[in-house]
């Protein structure tokens, strides 16, 4: 039971968290003091945690005593505003057809754009909503988002309540001064001191207590609401991040996607003369770049969508047909001058056919000022580098290299700008897909380097994932991909003759026609052939083919009926007997094109790279390598079953195989365990990428990760998922070579003995370099989100208990969990509601989902021993394997499935990753040392989404004073939905301030920190004390005045936490390890006689532990 604390004098020890500061002082009469607490001198605006107009009486301490009393300013919650918020009743609203926005109609209406409303008593079922967000607003009229979309034809409804239910952050601001007075202008209390100032506590390093998700007082877990606003900041509840809205919905209409990688360099190096830097996130789901201006002080405008204006030599203005916009997946920035930037055109306003030009454009608009929403940048005509209509990109790439052929490969773009030279590629399809790398240096206004990807020495058949930035002025790094399916294309040959296990040489032919097989771009043979006339047959008609071979037409653009598949000839089939593209590209022209090289033997006696790879699609999973080949399908001897240096596809044993066996090209590297698929590319010393010995084209011996490569970095240049290289400046080969990093940052991090960790479970992790201009230099802004990993070998399984309806029991594998730290009990993206505590019970068939950690025997479920976990789960849909779903990178996971999990120090947040040497916790089996969180932190955590952080890619201001993120916490249905977002139009992108490098304490915060007690004399006959204590962040039932109700909860078990010694000595100060980092904790000394009764207690005590 909650102690009444309003009968209690309150004393505290005076001091500050990142998010709260604890305030002792007198007061010279019995009258409530009034408190207020302000970034300004003014008092005024007031902190949300205590102002009146939002929180009714957050502004009173609710003491009545004269003397000592405390108050604590902020608190690490969120809460809905309780003051007479604007309510209507309206009498009707409507949908259009296939849409989720219902718009209302009332005179002077109250909501705002951003404004969260819950909405009763509509007819429309549909309509009602606890906590909708209003979308678009004027005076009479306004729209929100709903859950589902209407009918066609549209929609309506009659009239209900509509409430406005923002909600609001309590936490004070990280590093922030503060000025407070107590008891008004007038100071009605006496109190003393009545004025004053403090600053909250910089976010430290090294803490690896991590907060579990912010709740409500019914366990879901809560955002504060969003505003619409680039000049309001939001204060994260668990951190203390300030943080400013970039984008707007307003800007284009749409959210924005942000960013797919962190790879990119998305910020101008130098500023604008008004002190801005440029930086361009992509807009909705597109990736259209848009502009924005920032600065150090949050200061920041939209400045417009980047669309370039280039009008070629006949007078098209690109593009009709094609993007003319950049996109925010591409560093195109000058390096030099803010305000030029620099991209790709095509001729003949796109239309085929058209050439690719290597094109400039400036910004030529005030930067100090928000463009028009929907606007397109100022800018002037863009310049053409490469202008039509023959010394185009495309005229300057042929003439480098006759055997590039723009037509095949015309996806050109731009990936890097750095100094003088801008890099980038021509792909023949989507991502992954075949494509050239080249160079340009814009002084000369040259081509000085161009090579095919996938003929390169480790990368035959191999696609390009895309180019990625690493600041060099002599090496460019992409990664490759497997050429496999419809996006990327498929290389096939066919055995023209059977063989056996024996056999050492093929012969071989282009994909032939089958009997009854389905021809098609997802279908397993594609959907080209090569016909008995040696013409190329497409399906231009999906569908399967018929049982006998048709009679083909022989004229070009004929076309011959089969089974349900209709085939176009397209003309003589180039290259016969070399491997054949079954999903065949089609050019700019709509020539369909299947020959990208010859197949290739061996030097000497073939192996590793050595000699093509080709893996039977028979089923038999047998892989050859070609050791020497002769003319066309002639390949006069191949290794069977080759399967050695981790190929993964690849079979053992030779096998017999059929007639007209496909034969599928294989991106080796790709089909290894040890997926080394970055390659280094000296462009400078090797610029037709010819090298073979691997010190000009570097095959990178590290597997493929997220991360980036930054040349000029003084420490860190290389960050491959937390394997931390401290790279030459300028890069040379070793860095790519040295398969021991400089250090490792573990994600594994221990709090009082108990690690939280990645064992047995995936997280994908996006981590971008404070850029050159930072004052510190020495750390990576990432993020790290749970993906999955249920399993005996992750967090475990789980099954109904017997003769139940819905009551489930929870198995541990192999990663721990401990009730005493932090976690969260989730099905899908949505948090339980934790009964855990001294007789708990949970109830078969309840239409709340709960679950409960034993930790008395007897506790949750009848039966139960201590460390059994249960939950009731109305709805479970996922099997017993299935859990801890969080979905993936680009898919979510909106299933009911159960998780019982700690959170972890990186986990689930925006982190600050130092990249020097700290508290060394190891090798690992490389020798490389790793190092704990000593100079890492988290930054921002529920703002960043919480539970629900899915692939944020995030970015850093050049000079380090931001971090750039998406969040969809905007989208009120996240929490109802679980992991989807509802309405695209609510993810946007953030800018959270990096509050400068702490400086060191002595502070140990991977465990309990101790805290000075102050024991008494006592009284009424007390012998002995003891220390009763807890934290306000493990009530399960919160509120907005203070004081606050405590139970003396230390953990979210629901049981009275005491000192492990109850028998401290009278007038004695122990200290003792009950402190948890960045937290406020209540404590209360009770003095008990010789019986161990309770004689009298202390004033409850409130202390800010650093």
């Amino acid at each position: 039971m909650a102690i009444n604390t309003t009968l209690l004098p309150l004393t505290a020890t005076p001091g500050a968290t990142t998010t709260q500061y604890v305030i002792s002082y007198k007061a010279a009469n019995r009258s409530q003091c009034t408190i207020e607490v302000s970034t300004s001198p003014t008092f005024t605006p007031l902190v949300h945690a205590i102002d009146p107009t939002i929180f009714a009486n957050a502004n009173l301490d609710g003491q009545t005593n004269a003397g000592s009393r405390a108050f604590v300013a902020g608190q690490k919650w969120i809460a809905q505003e309780n003051v007479a918020p604007p309510s209507i009743i309206v009498g009707a609203a409507s949908r259009p057809s296939g849409s989720k926005l219902v718009t209302v109609s009332y005179p002077n209406q109250p909501f705002v754009v951003g404004d969260n409303i819950t909405i009763l008593g509509m007819s429309n079922s549909a309509y009602n909503d606890p906590w909708a967000r209003v979308e678009v607003a004027s005076t009479n009229s306004f729209s929100y988002g709903v859950l589902t979309a209407a009918p066609a034809g549209g929609d309506a409804s009659g009239g209900g309540i509509i409430i406005r239910a923002d909600r609001y952050s309590l936490a004070l601001a990280a590093d922030t001064t503060y000025y407070y007075r107590i008891g008004g202008a007038s100071n009605t209390c006496g109190a003393s001191p009545a004025t004053g100032s403090f600053t909250t506590m910089n976010i430290p390093n090294g803490n690896t207590w991590a907060e579990g998700p912010v709740r409500d007082n019914n366990g879901n877990q809560i955002v504060p609401t969003v505003p619409e606003s680039r000049t309001a900041t939001l204060v994260d509840p668990l951190t203390g991040a300030l943080i400013h809205r970039l984008t707007l919905r307003a800007d284009v209409g749409v959210g924005a996607a942000g960013w797919t990688s962190s790879y990119f360099r998305v910020c101008t190096l130098t500023t604008s003369a008004n002190g801005f830097y440029y930086c361009w996130p992509g807009m909705g789901s597109s990736g259209t770049a848009g502009l924005y201006s920032i600065k150090s002080t949050g200061e920041t405008h939209w400045l417009g969508l980047m669309r370039f204006n280039y009008t070629d030599s006949m007078g098209f203005h690109c593009c009709n047909a094609t993007s003319a916009y950049f996109t925010g997946n591409s560093s195109p920035s000058s390096t030099t001058d803010a305000n030029t930037f620099y991209a790709i055109a095509q001729t003949n306003a796109g239309n085929p056919p058209s050439k690719n030009v290597l094109i400039s454009a400036s910004f030529t608009g005030n930067d100090a000022v928000d463009a028009a929403a929907g606007a397109d940048w100022s800018t002037s005509a863009a310049t053409a580098l490469t202008p039509d209509p023959s010394n185009t990109l495309d005229d300057k790439l042929t003439a480098f290299n006759a055997t590039f052929i723009p037509a095949h490969f015309h996806g050109c773009s731009v990936g890097e700008v750095y100094g003088d030279f801008i890099l980038g590629q021509c792909g023949s399809f989507d991502q992954g897909s075949p494509a050239w790398a080249w160079t340009f240096r814009i002084s000369s206004s040259s081509v000085i380097a161009l090579g095919p990807i996938y003929a390169a020495k480790a990368c035959r058949w191999c696609g390009s994932h895309g180019d990625n930035v690493d600041e060099s002025s002599k090496w460019t790094v992409f990664g490759l991909a497997s050429t496999i399916g419809t996006q990327t294309g498929e290389w096939h040959v066919q055995l023209a003759s059977a063989i056996g296990t024996g056999n050492t040489s093929l012969s071989v032919a282009a994909p032939a026609w089958r009997a009854s097989t389905a021809y098609s771009n997802s279908a397993a043979a594609g959907f080209a052939i090569v016909d008995t006339n040696g013409n190329l047959q497409i399906a231009t008609t999906t569908g399967t083919s018929g049982t006998s071979q048709p009679t083909w037409n022989t004229l070009v653009g004929g076309t011959t009926a089969d089974g349900t598949v209709t085939w176009t000839n397209k003309g003589v089939a180039s290259n016969a007997g070399e491997p054949f593209n079954i999903y065949a590209f089609a050019d700019q022209g709509g020539n369909y094109w299947t020959y990208l090289q010859n197949a290739a033997g061996a030097t000497g006696g073939g192996g590793q790279y050595n000699g093509d790879l080709f893996h039977f699609e028979d089923g038999t999973n047998e892989c050859v390598r070609i050791v020497t080949k002769g003319s066309g399908g002639s390949w006069t001897l191949v290794t069977r079953a080759v399967n050695g240096n981790g190929l993964v596809t690849c079979g053992s044993t030779a096998q017999t195989h059929s007639i007209g066996a496909d034969l599928r090209a294989l991106c080796e590297p790709y089909n290894e365990t040890q997926a080394q698929l970055t390659r280094w590319w000296d462009f400078i010393d090797d610029a037709r990428m010819t090298d073979t010995t691997n010190t000009l084209f570097v095959r990178d011996v590290h597997s493929a990760a997220h991360g980036y490569f930054r040349g000029p970095a003084p420490h860190g240049g290389i960050f491959r998922t937390f394997s931390v290289t401290n790279s030459h400046i300028p890069f040379v080969a070793a860095d790519f070579t040295t398969v021991i990093a400089s250090l490792g940052l573990p994600t594994g991090h221990t709090f009082a003995g108990h690690t939280t960790d990645a064992i047995g479970i995936t997280h994908q992790d996006y981590t971008n370099w404070d850029s050159e201009a930072a004052s510190f230099q020495d750390s990576a802004i990432g993020s790290l989100f749970f993906v999955t990993g249920g399993g005996s070998g992750g967090y475990g399984t789980f099954s109904k208990v017997g003769g139940t309806t819905s009551i489930y029991k929870y198995t541990l594998g192999i990663v721990p969990f401990s009730y005493a730290l932090p976690f969260a009990a989730t099905s899908g993206g949505n948090t339980l509601q934790d009964i855990s505590g001294p007789s708990s019970l949970l109830t078969d068939a309840g239409a709340t989902p709960q679950s409960c950690v034993a930790v008395v025997a007897g506790e949750c479920w009848a039966g139960s021993s201590p460390g059994d976990m249960y939950a009731n789960l109305p709805v479970v849909d996922a099997g017993s394997s299935n859990i801890c779903n969080n979905g993936n990178e680009n898919t979510s996971y909106a299933g009911h499935d159960w998780c019982m999990m700690n959170t972890s120090t990186y986990g689930n947040a925006i982190n600050q990753y130092g990249l020097l040497p700290a508290n060394f916790l190891g090798n690992d089996p490389l020798g490389t040392p790793g190092y704990g969180a000593g100079l890492s932190r988290r930054l921002v955590q529920n703002i960043a989404g919480g539970w629900r952080l899915q692939g944020s890619a995030p970015h850093t201001v050049t000079d380090g004073s931001g971090a750039l993120f998406e969040s969809c916490i905007a989208d009120p249905h996240l929490t109802i939905n679980g992991l989807i977002a509802v309405n695209p139009y609510d993810c946007e992108v953030f800018l959270a301030t990096i509050p400068a490098q702490p400086s060191a304490d002595s502070i140990d915060r991977t465990d309990y920190e101790t805290v000075a007690i102050t024991i008494g004399a006592g009284s009424g006959g007390a012998t002995h004390a003891r220390v009763k204590y807890g934290y306000e962040e493990n009530e399960p039932v919160r509120g907005t005045t203070w004081p606050p109700a405590i139970n003396f909860y230390c953990t979210q078990y629901q049981g009275a936490c005491y000192s492990s010694d109850q028998n401290f000595s009278l007038n004695s100060q122990p200290a003792l390890p009950i402190g948890v980092p960045q937290r406020t904790l209540f404590y209360q000394v009770e003095y008990l006689n010789s019986s161990n009764q309770v004689v009298v207690s202390d004033p409850l005590t409130a202390v800010a532990v650093p």
